[in-house]
């Protein structure tokens, strides 16, 4: 497959070639011309103007009927047999077309009177043999293919190597970009890894902590709806985090209930100290997104924007889909004359955005967008996403 990509791919001729294939050309004509038929053809200057001509002529057909549809078509893809039946078809219609000319040559020099030796001569080894002759008899074969597919074979050969030598050099390339692409999936599945591992070293057995809080709901929630609530969204934040996100896609609208959760607890703990806003907007019961894809972009807003402010200190997230397009943006206050930087460390129960951008570049190649906007007082981060509808999680 890998072959027959890079010699269709050869085939888009940039202006470069055309010069080349021009410079290519007019070497040719010149070897026919001033060589090839010059030592030939000694005799009627008419036979070897309109022989070099014709060989010219042909050689050009020959060469991009059979380099440029034959060998791509048959020859690279492996079709030996019709390859060699068309060369054979090719040999045979160019041995009826010179035994035509040639006859027509000869009928020329007779009505005229311009005998030429050469014309003469082969007209006397093709006649006899008729239009079987190029198979039949082994002179009219050898000067059919010395006459009309000398120069040919040599130009063709050239470009066979060149084939040849292209497509070793993409084949390399091919398995180099192979190899980086599993490498970077290696470091990217280490590091994810990584981050699980150091996650569960630091928690509590998470079944017993589910279960306690558990507990804990039960006692509050006839004492204080409000403490009991903020249990229940930390327990499902939890769960989701341990259990449900386990897999390689989760409902978009889990996903966000998900989102909401954490938005609530903040929420919570921070008071009228932070004005939280997360608005959205469409049907996000039948698209699928990778688990935990957005909770990063969130947690940022947070650890690098309003923790740092005392006042006035904002957080406004969007989510909206549109048919099969998903936009997600996050906008934050920042500290006044504080240069944000992005995270990159790996803290507990969460990923940086460098890993964020890792994973859409792992797992939506050329379906996302992700831009980061930054003013001297706000940080934006907007995420495009493209998503298929799926019945379900794969």
């Amino acid at each position: 497959m890998a072959f027959q990509t890079t010699f269709l791919q050869s085939r888009r001729m940039g202006w470069k070639r055309v010069v080349l294939h021009l410079v290519m050309w007019g070497l040719a004509f010149a070897f026919i011309r001033y060589f090839l038929f010059k030592q030939i053809v000694k005799d009627a200057g008419w036979a070897t103007s309109i022989n070099y001509t014709v060989v010219f002529c042909q050689t050009v057909v020959l060469y991009y009927l059979i380099g440029h549809v034959f060998f791509y078509q048959y020859l690279y893809r492996k079709q030996y047999l019709r390859f060699i039946s068309s060369l054979l078809l090719i040999y045979f219609l160019t041995s009826v077309t010179n035994y035509l000319l040639f006859e027509r040559f000869f009928d020329y020099q007779v009505a005229t009177k311009q005998t030429s030796a050469y014309v003469t001569r082969i007209w006397g080894i093709l006649q006899p043999n008729g239009f079987p002759g190029a198979f039949t008899n082994i002179r009219v074969a050898s000067w059919v293919f010395g006459y009309s597919f000398f120069m040919v074979v040599i130009l063709l050969g050239a470009k066979a190597v060149k084939d040849v030598i292209g497509f070793q050099n993409r084949a390399v390339q091919l398995e180099k970009e192979k190899f980086e692409l599993e490498r970077g999936k290696i470091l990217l599945e280490n590091e994810n890894l990584s981050l699980e591992l150091n996650f569960l070293k630091s928690q509590i057995n998470p079944h017993f902590l589910l279960n306690t809080l558990n507990s804990i709901y039960v006692r509050v929630v006839d004492v204080d709806e409000q403490a009991a609530d903020q249990i229940l969204r930390l327990s499902d934040l939890m769960r989701y985090g341990l259990y449900e996100s386990n897999t390689e896609y989760i409902l978009l609208e889990r996903e966000l209930e998900y989102i909401q959760n954490y938005l609530a607890l903040e929420s919570a703990r921070k008071g009228d100290n932070v004005t939280i806003r997360f608005d959205q907007a469409g049907d996000f019961s039948q698209h699928y997104i990778a688990p935990l894809l957005l909770i990063s972009l969130v947690e940022n807003a947070f650890k690098h924007g309003v923790n740092k402010i005392r006042s006035d200190a904002f957080v406004y997230i969007n989510a909206q889909l549109t048919d099969d397009l998903f936009l997600f943006w996050v906008t934050n206050a920042v500290p006044v004359n504080t240069p944000h930087v992005e995270s990159q460390s790996k803290k507990q129960g969460g990923v940086g955005l460098q890993n964020t951008r890792k994973r859409l570049e792992m797992l939506y190649p050329k379906k996302h967008e992700l831009h980061i906007e930054t003013t001297p007082t706000e940080f934006c981060v907007t995420l495009t996403l493209q998503l298929a509808p799926r019945l379900k999680a794969a």
